[in-house]
């Protein structure tokens, strides 16, 4: 083991890294600018000086680069120059492993601002729940914008610094930041200098600490009833595109099941939908959970104001052919791949630069007609993509939402995932949004904000379900 890592190590030391990465970012620059739809939105002015400007500081730095880290890091500072979680360009599976050190404990950003010990190995000197108050004279806040958010897009919103503030204490060989090295920490009002011994940690450790950190949970897409004459749909995630995704037989069977059940849900004491830890996929899951409730009508009538155009560029296009071509795709979605590519080509033809897609809902007198229980949508700060564009419908049909503030993202969406292609380097791949959402309910980078905030544990199933009841016996009283 140790003959393969110092072969490795000697193997990165002999790359010329500078080249590489100067290489590979102008590998990227040139397909964002020919690609992405940011690019010939008019609507959108400083896309452009702002990619370059990411790009021009990036390649100032590249002359740094002596090593993967170096490397690593320089690509995600150029990415989190766009504040937009939907650009991808991240490691291929060729890249080599970055070693990771940690000062044997973990921080985690709370709702209220301050960074506490959330996770820890044995002996730590630090309890847990210990308040980070600085490192090394610079301020908690200030040390988790310039080594973390400095690396990390959208880091105004609060729920990229809740989700991301455990990376604070994990260093991973970023060579524009500087390691803390001595730390002072609140302890139930008494002070608690501590200098830090940062040492390795093997991989399967580490992702168990992170996970702690994060507090990261597992639910199963389900419908229950509830002892309170309640209903909860469970839906923590949309990724699912095709047949053959593991996920799409649960979505399929629970979509089906609350077909069955909808005429108990409406004679009930309500429907909750709980969306933690859905990081989005396909908004069509949440159109036909809509489409049960409302008729098509009702969702016609919900969506109709949404235009999109697409970038009428090379890479959307064999993003489409190839998708059209995917494996266990719904015919009608097949069909409609297709004809967009069509559509696309034939707007290439007359050097257009974006492609209006004809709105397929046609202007309808038809009111969405309320369920006769309230609606109540769980959210927490994964809340992304289709996961907002799924809390936007039910908010716009009167569903309320409670839990945490969402993520957010730009009207820059529906990124290649099929065509992905990859730097020279081959260490590097880039998924970028082709299209650009018009009209839309929220706006960019805004999150969806709760009627009511949930100030416990958001993992806590059983206690999420507590509260609910609570929040739901209010309303209820109030009918």
């Amino acid at each position: 083991m140790l003959l393969v890592t110092l072969s490795s190590a000697i193997a990165s030391n002999q790359i010329n890294w500078t080249s590489r990465a100067t290489q590979d970012l102008h590998f990227i620059h040139d397909y964002v600018r020919a690609n992405h739809p940011g690019m010939v939105n008019e609507e959108d002015p400083e896309f452009g000086p702002r990619e370059f400007e990411a790009f021009r500081l990036a390649l100032a730095q590249a002359s740094d680069i002596r090593s993967y880290a170096g490397y690593f890091w320089l690509i995600e500072r150029y990415r989190a120059h766009f504040n937009d979680l939907h650009m991808q360009i991240s490691p291929t599976s060729k890249a080599p492993s970055i070693e990771r050190r940690w000062p044997g404990f973990l921080t985690r950003m709370t709702a209220d601002g301050t960074q506490r010990v959330v996770a820890s190995e044995p002996g730590a000197k630090i309890p847990l729940n210990a308040t980070l108050v600085s490192c090394d004279g610079i301020k908690a806040q200030t040390l988790m914008q310039t080594n973390v958010g400095s690396f990390t897009p959208s880091w105004f919103l609060k729920s990229q610094r809740l989700a991301m503030g455990y990376r604070l204490f994990i260093d991973e060989g970023n060579p524009f930041i500087r390691r803390p090295a001595l730390c002072l920490f609140d302890v139930e009002g008494k002070e608690l200098k501590v200098k830090l011994d940062w040492h390795s940690v093997s991989p399967d450790r580490m992702k168990q600490y992170i996970s702690q950190a994060q507090r990261s949970f597992d639910q199963p897409t389900a419908l229950h009833h509830l002892p309170d004459d309640s209903w909860w749909l469970s839906l923590p995630s949309f990724d699912s595109f095709a047949s053959d995704d593991k996920l799409q037989p649960a979505l399929t069977a629970v979509l089906k099941q609350f077909k069955a059940a909808l005429p108990a849900i409406q004679h009930s004491k309500g429907l909750t939908i709980d969306l933690r830890g859905n990081y989005g996929g396909n908004s069509d899951w949440a159109n036909q959970l809509a489409t049960i409730l409302w008729g098509e009508q009702g969702v016609t009538r919900l969506l109709q104001e949404e235009t999109i155009d697409w970038r009428a560029s090379s890479g959307v296009l064999e993003e489409l052919r190839q998708r059209a071509l995917y494996k266990g795709l719904p015919p009608p979605l097949r069909e409609e791949m297709q004809d967009t590519a069509i559509a696309i080509a034939k707007a290439r033809q007359h050097d257009q630069p974006l492609w209006n897609e004809p709105s397929k809902m046609e202007a309808h007198r038809h009111k969405v007609i309320p369920l006769r229980v309230p609606i109540l949508l769980v959210t927490d700060e994964s809340c992304l993509s289709a996961c907002l564009d799924a809390v936007d419908l039910f908010r716009k049909a009167g569903a309320i939402q409670v839990g945490r503030e969402t993520s957010a993202d730009t009207f820059y969406m529906d990124n290649n995932f099929v065509f992905v292609p990859e730097t020279p380097s081959h260490l590097t791949r880039i998924s970028i949004p082709m299209k650009i959402y018009r009209h839309r309910f929220r706006g960019s980078n805004q999150p969806s904000r709760p009627l009511l905030e949930y100030q416990g544990d958001i993992s806590s199933t059983q206690d999420v379900k507590a509260w609910v009841s609570l929040i739901r016996s209010v309303v209820t009283g109030l009918d």
